[in-house]
């Protein structure tokens, strides 16, 4: 079995005692923006590609709304920061969706740690968020906890580029977005309960942790690549290149 194919993982593999909080939720809540998104098709060049997303504190968090088509064959990728080669422990950093769950990724110690969470099919707008503090992951689906794991360690870095829609070491047209995104946002802090909360309820991402924001893309521009709107002293500026199989002037209508 092949590592991708591992990772399509069934209700039981997913399952732990906190996965009982999820029965796919409506998010809802507070999207700072509803005029523009971009969507992803699934194509080959359908990507964006950003450049090394390294946290330099041992801490490590995302936030993101996204909406996935639910054309599911394996895995789709939302975000992936891979390792150097498509071999142990594959991804420094990514999020994915597959047909039963969805799966937050980081390599802490050299090896490939996850937290995850069964999943009720649907096409509605989502809130999805992790951290990492030094000794536990976590994974919240709009606003809510719904799976950590304990572990010590720190994280691994490397020296590659982080992509939105695809995974970053593998061939192309291989576990593409199919779907909307919208308010990504990635931080060398772990984001509390309250600053999630504030997140999914529309807070913005450059006040929420003002100094931590490595990279915010909003989405809003309609041109050939993303800015990056981040401010604050761990600002990378790094703005991404899209690919041809990437739009823009996405609607999103609250459910």
């Amino acid at each position: 079995m092949s590592h991708r194919d591992s990772l399509i993982k069934t209700n039981k593999e997913l399952s732990r005692p906190m996965d009982l909080m999820n029965v796919g939720f409506v998010g809802a809540a507070g999207r700072r923006e509803t005029s523009l998104a971009w969507s992803f098709n699934g194509g080959s060049t359908s990507r964006v590609t950003v450049g090394n997303t390294n946290s330099n504190t041992n801490k490590f968090s995302f936030s993101t709304w996204a909406q996935n088509d639910m054309v599911l064959a394996g895995q789709e990728m939302l975000f992936n920061k891979g390792y150097t080669s498509h071999s142990p422990p594959y991804y420094q950093q990514s999020f994915n969706i597959t047909p039963t769950g969805y799966i937050f990724n980081l390599t802490i110690n050299g090896v490939l740690k996850e937290v995850g969470n069964t999943i009720t099919q649907n096409t509605n707008w989502h809130h999805y968020a992790g951290t990492y503090d030094g000794t536990t992951m976590k994974l919240y689906q709009d606003g809510v906890l719904v799976d950590s794991l304990a572990i010590t360690g720190t994280l691994s870095n490397y020296a590659t580029n982080m992509h939105i829609g695809e995974i970053a070491n593998l061939a192309t047209n291989v576990d593409k977005w199919t779907g909307d995104i919208d308010e990504f946002a990635m931080y060398n802090s772990a984001l509390t309960q309250s600053q999630v909360t504030s997140l999914y309820q529309g807070g913005n991402p450059n006040t929420v942790a003002p100094n931590n924001v490595m990279i915010y893309y909003d989405f809003e521009q309609t041109g050939t690549s993303l800015t990056d709107m981040s401010t604050g002293t761990a600002r990378l500026g790094l703005n991404g290149a899209k690919g041809t199989g990437v739009t823009t002037g996405t609607s999103w209508t609250r459910p």
